[in-house]
C-alpha cells in the first residue's frame, strides 16, 4: 500500500486535506467542515488511497483542537509545519496562486521532503486544553440543537405552514425570523425589506431568498 503524507490548511470552520504519495502526486484533496463527523469521514477516505505517514497541521490554537483531538485519539503521527515554512516552500511547487487548497499540498508536500519538521506531541497540558475546548465545543453544540427544537415547536405553535417552509439551519431564515416572526408580518414587510436586511447580512442570492 502507498505511503501517504497528509496536509492540513486549518481555517476557523472549514479545513482542506490534502495527501501527496512518495512520488509527490497528489491523491486526495477536499474541503471539510469543521465536524467531527465529517473529519472523521476524511480519516476514513484518506486512509482508502494508502497508509498515512504522518498528519501536519499550520495551527495549533482552538481552531484546530477537533482535529489534533480526533487524530491523537488514533495515535497517529501529526507534525507542526509554522506558517512560514509553507510560505518559503511555496516557491518550489507549481500551481495556482495562494489557496487554501493549495496551502494544504504544499504542507503536504513539506513533511514529505523534510523529516525534521518536528513531531506535536500531546502535552498534558495541550491534551487538557484541547479536553476544555472540544467539550466547550460539544456543548455549545447540544445547546443550537436544543434551540433549534424550541423555534421549530413554537413556529410549529404560530404557524405549520411557516415551521415547514423555512430551513433554521440556513442564515436567511434566522435573520428573517428575528424581524418578523408570523406569516402577516413577513408579508407585511414585503419582498423589498426583506431583500434590504439580507444584504445587510450579506446573504447570497438576497431577492431570491426574498
Amino acid at each position: 500500500m502507498a505511503k501517504l503524507w497528509i496536509g492540513v490548511d486549518i481555517g476557523k470552520t472549514h479545513h482542506h486535506v490534502a495527501a501527496v504519495d512518495s512520488d509527490g502526486r497528489l491523491v486526495y484533496s477536499r474541503r471539510v467542515a469543521n465536524d467531527e463527523a465529517a473529519l472523521l469521514t476524511v480519516m476514513a477516505e484518506v486512509s482508502t488511497y494508502g497508509r498515512p505517514v504522518c498528519w501536519a497541521v499550520d495551527v495549533t490554537t482552538g481552531l484546530s483542537a477537533l482535529l489534533l483531538t480526533l487524530l491523537w485519539r488514533r495515535q497517529v503521527q501529526v507534525r507542526y509545519v509554522s506558517g512560514t515554512v509553507p510560505f518559503h516552500m511555496a516557491a518550489a511547487f507549481a500551481g495556482e496562486n495562494k489557496t487554501d487548497a493549495r496551502d494544504a499540498v504544499v504542507i503536504a508536500q513539506t513533511i514529505r521532503m523534510r523529516p525534521d519538521i518536528p513531531i506535536l506531541e500531546p502535552s498534558d497540558r495541550l491534551l487538557a486544553e484541547l479536553t476544555v475546548l472540544t467539550s466547550y465545543r460539544a456543548d455549545l453544540v447540544g445547546q443550537r440543537v436544543v434551540a433549534l427544537f424550541r423555534l421549530q415547536e413554537l413556529l410549529t405553535g404560530i404557524s405549520p405552514a411557516l415551521e415547514r417552509a423555512v430551513d433554521l439551519n440556513r442564515k436567511a431564515p434566522m435573520m428573517v425570523l428575528a424581524c418578523w416572526q408570523t406569516p402577516d408580518a413577513i408579508r407585511h414587510a414585503g419582498v423589498d425589506r426583506i431583500t434590504a436586511l439580507l444584504r445587510r447580512g450579506h446573504v447570497k442570492n438576497a431577492v431570491q431568498v426574498a
